[in-house]
């Protein structure tokens, strides 16, 4: 009954307090509910457990037939695999065994179900760490970094880390290769001011991996902020003296690189950071190697762990963060950087991030040959959503994505259709999901604007206020819809001049606005005229509206049924009588017809007792 009645939650929370049946039809049938509870309550991931350990319980063909006869529920399963799998991928920890079995046996039953889907072919590679890719890409697909240019990514970015600027852009703008140039250009650039430069998104359009990299705000969507790319801050008054002093890259390298730190410094970690960042940026390679096995690897800022996996193959195991929603980013982040700085020590299910791909073969390497590859699928899947802007494809971005820019636009795209709709706890819903992501302001101006959008829609004006304020704070502009509800909720508020003045700039420009939203405005002008009392001004806009915008029944209407009120409290009340005859004649809802027949009612009892007055004479007088 939950469930059928709208309270998915409930529905699971009944479910999971639940002990277990003996009788096997019962479980089976309690497992499918919660499946079902759990997807509808926006939990794909605990859904195809709940039906995974269904499945389990059933034979072969009753399996197959539940689980085809579920509504799209082979493409649920992929995308929860594919999360399923990049979680356990950057785990190295206590729970990795138990997440490993979890994909295998979800693996086994969609490759059972959903038979020759080349998802679940490259899926069974990837757990043996296998590549899908039977024939290496083509000469000339692949832009190809070579050693040189790969030793000056790793200069820049030891340079960008210990925050000599001028020498990080010098060394990423000596890299030959323009593409690879123009990138490492802009990572120094981030690390020096985080600052995402979407433009090279569009530079970068034939590789896809780059393209989207940009595109999706990895940059700052994978980490806290420029500050984990940076040696970390430490009170000891030597070191803070040592970052004073050196102002100069070659004048520090010749100082720490070779020679041995007193005792004091050498106890500090980010010191042998240093030692190893100004061995790096100055070129002296084995003085590198040399430092690196002294290291707490895990620990080092994120530009010299790419360091580390560019120069000597470093695992990338032996480089996650322990904290594991730091490794989940780092996993997503490090490989795509070190493969863009010409790195080979890669997982096998990784796309090469400088292949060129366009339009259907795009699609197939994200489809078939490396669906397991997070940028390339969404550089994929963003393609498509801009030619063909479905809620199925917006609903699989947002879930796989979330972190990025690309999943929250995606994500605020479905509460706006969901406010349309008027699915208030639907759009709620997505509104969360965004609610704790780093936004670009654009789309933190948008999130506000719809949450202000939804408390409006739930009539909650001081909550809507508060977000349209936060959102002129950003400095971005509300639109016209917006500006329309803050002038009802002023008006609401009884600041009825602050709200009649917006109202009349919006008017100002009502040539650019849609007919509806003309309509809008003149009835908020109405209604601020008549709480004013100015009842000859609220009678121009009333009327204005009513014969105007005919089309727009549901302003014009209300418009007629107001001003008939006003003609009535004046006394004229043939007028207010046919203007409430009209309303009668055009209501599109019974409410509306049923107010107006009872004023009607009102006003013809009126007019009955004006005629039974006595008359001054049974002729008709002419003043002239």
């Amino acid at each position: 009954m939950a469930l059928q009645t709208g309270a998915p939650q409930q529905a699971l929370e009944i479910l999971e307090s639940s002990p277990t049946f003996n009788d096997q039809a019962k479980e089976v049938k309690r497992l499918w509910l919660g499946g079902q509870a759990a997807r509808a309550s926006g939990d794909p991931s605990k859904a195809v457990f709940w039906f995974s350990q269904a499945g389990q319980m059933l034979d072969t063909k009753e399996r197959n037939a539940r689980f085809q006869n579920e509504p799209d529920l082979d493409t649920l399963w992929t995308d929860v695999w594919r999360r399923f799998f990049w979680i356990y991928s950057s785990n190295f920890g206590a729970t990795r065994e138990g997440q490993e079995a979890v994909l295998r046996t979800t693996l086994e039953q969609a490759r059972q179900v959903w038979k020759n889907n080349p998802f679940w072919d490259a899926a069974a590679k990837a757990m043996e760490n296998k590549s899908a890719v039977g024939d290496k890409p083509m000469a000339g697909d692949v832009v190809e970094i070579g050693e040189t240019d790969r030793l000056q990514v790793t200069k820049s970015l030891a340079a960008a880390c210990l925050e000599y600027k001028v020498e990080a852009k010098a060394d990423a703008e000596a890299i030959t290769a323009q593409a690879p140039r123009e990138f490492w250009a802009a990572i120094t650039a981030f690390i020096a001011s985080e600052e995402d430069p979407s433009e090279l998104a569009s530079l970068h359009s034939s590789y896809p991996k780059a393209s989207i990299f940009w595109g999706s705000n990895t940059m700052s969507t994978s980490s806290s902020g420029r500050t984990d790319w940076l040696l970390p801050e430490e009170s000891n008054s030597e070191w803070q003296d040592i970052r004073k002093k050196n102002r100069s890259l070659k004048d520090a390298a010749k100082r720490y690189v070779d020679r041995e730190p007193g005792k004091e410094l050498e106890a500090l970690p980010v010191f042998g950071q240093y030692r190893f960042a100004l061995a790096v940026a100055s070129g002296k390679t084995e003085q590198a190697q040399a430092l690196w096995t002294g290291l707490e690897k895990r620990d080092l800022p994120l530009s010299l762990k790419v360091c580390g996996m560019l120069l000597f193959d470093e695992s990338l195991e032996s480089l996650l963060s322990e904290d594991p929603n730091a490794a989940a980013r780092q996993y997503f982040l490090l490989p795509a950087l070190v493969s863009a700085g010409g790195g080979t020590s890669l997982p096998a299910h990784l796309a090469p991030f400088w292949i060129r791909l366009e339009g259907r073969q795009l699609t197939n390497a994200a489809n078939r040959t490396w669906p397991l590859d997070r940028l390339l699928v969404l550089a994929s899947w963003s393609a498509r959503l801009e030619t063909e802007s479905t809620a199925e494809l917006a609903k699989r971005i947002a879930f796989l994505f979330p972190e990025t820019s690309t999943g929250a636009q995606a994500t605020l795209g479905l509460a706006e259709e969901a406010l349309k709709a008027q699915q208030y706890q639907l759009a709620s819903f997505y509104l969360s999901n965004v609610e704790t992501i780093r936004l670009p302001k654009e789309l933190r101006a948008r999130q506000l604007e719809l949450k202000g959008d939804l408390a409006f829609g739930l009539s909650n004006f001081d909550e809507a206020l508060d977000s349209y304020s936060r959102l002129l704070k950003t400095g971005v502009k509300l639109s016209d819809t917006s500006l329309i509800r803050v002038a009802f909720i002023l008006q609401q508020k009884g600041q009825l001049d602050v709200a009649q003045g917006q109202l009349e700039k919006l008017w100002e420009r009502h040539k650019n606005m849609p007919p509806a939203m003309q309509a809008e405005v003149l009835y908020y002008l109405g209604e601020g005229a008549h709480a004013m009392g100015n009842i000859d001004k609220a009678l121009d806009y009333y009327l204005r509206l009513a014969w105007q915008y005919p089309q727009e029944n549901i302003w014009a209407l209300t418009a007629m049924f107001r001003a008939a009120l006003i003609y009535d409290n004046m006394g004229q009340y043939d007028t207010a009588k046919n203007l409430l005859v009209t309303v009668i004649r055009n209501a599109e809802t019974e409410q509306q017809r049923e107010a107006a027949k009872n004023r009607l009612a009102e006003i013809e009892a009126k007019m009955g007792k004006v005629e039974e007055r006595p008359k001054s004479g049974g002729t008709m007088v002419y003043p002239f």
